[in-house]
């Protein structure tokens, strides 16, 4: 490896070991949410906390119909494979696509 592919593994190794300390400390916080039928946005909370406040991640947003975009379906040959690279996904604010989650 590279001195700098040497130091990014530190760095990755680094921030895993603050994500592993991480959902230990926080192992009966978790166990008190992930129950039967509870959101899974419960636990993610909790998982991404640390990801948010030393990464800046962001939350997860859902996108709806409202947002103005929608996918078709991949249109298919007589085989049943993808048609054409290029040819989809189309996006048009006309339709009710089906909730995208980022």
């Amino acid at each position: 490896m590279t001195t700098e592919e040497t130091r990014e593994m530190a760095r990755v190794d680094a921030l895993a070991s603050e994500l592993r300390e991480h959902l230990r400390a926080s192992a009966s916080e978790i166990a008190q949410v992930h129950v039967h039928r509870a959101p899974s946005s419960a636990v993610q909370k909790i998982v991404s906390e640390l990801l948010r406040e030393r990464l800046g991640f962001g939350e997860e947003v859902v996108l709806t119909p409202e947002y103005g975009l929608s996918q078709q379906h991949a249109p298919t040959s007589t085989t049943g494979s993808p048609q054409a690279a290029g040819s989809w996904p189309r996006w048009s604010a006309a339709g009710r696509p089906p909730t995208i989650t980022i």
